[in-house]
């Protein structure tokens, strides 16, 4: 019997200015500067989609499947 793995996706996990500080945190702890610069790519998307999820938007399909 096989199970199937769900992709794991961090933005989706960086819904909040508290998560992206905790996230962090615990990435500059670890003192891996290629994961850094990961972390730094997963909270600028993460920031972009909050960003997009709180502008109003005429398109309000496409506004609901952006909002975190």
């Amino acid at each position: 019997m096989s199970e199937e793995l769900v992709p794991f996706d961090m933005v989706a996990l960086l819904d909040s200015d508290e998560a992206i500080k905790e996230y962090l945190f615990q990435v500059l702890n670890d003192g891996d500067s290629k994961e850094l610069m990961r972390a730094l790519g997963y909270v600028a998307k993460a920031k972009g989609m909050m960003l997009i999820a709180a502008t109003p938007s005429k398109n309000t399909k496409a506004h609901r499947s952006l909002a975190v």
